[in-house]
């Protein structure tokens, strides 16, 4: 993630040092639990629950590497996908990613969309 800032990085780097060092002050324990909520809205197909939650958590963690993740990445992500629809092979397509591409107001499902592409989600 060449195109992340020096300033980021840094303040990155520092809090993933501190949470080494300090365990006991870092919010591990909180992220195990969230992953864990996630795990179960996955195996139960909660999707609105699991769209609330993530949706949630990215407001705390609104930064340049969510930016780069799900906002360049779904926007690349897209533009091959639709390479693939409209190459000369033809046919029905089965594309899986992580969920949090898809519950993004940006995210993969609503580029699509918003391009006229179908789109069916199985749960």
């Amino acid at each position: 993630m060449d195109n992340l800032s020096e300033e980021f990085q840094d303040r990155y780097l520092s809090k993933v040092l501190d949470n080494i060092l300090n365990p006991a002050e870092s919010d591990y324990s909180s992220q195990i639990e969230l992953i864990e909520e996630w795990l179960r809205q996955w195996k139960d197909g909660d999707i609105e629950g699991f769209t609330d939650s993530y949706l949630k958590s990215e407001e705390i963690t609104e930064d340049e590497i969510t930016s780069i993740l799900f906002g360049e990445r779904d926007k690349n992500m897209v533009e091959k996908i639709i390479e693939i629809l409209e190459s000369k092979e033809k046919g029905s397509y089965f594309l899986v990613v992580g969920a949090g591409h898809f519950v993004n107001p940006n995210g993969i499902i609503y580029q699509l969309k918003e391009k006229g592409y179908k789109v069916q989600v199985f749960n």
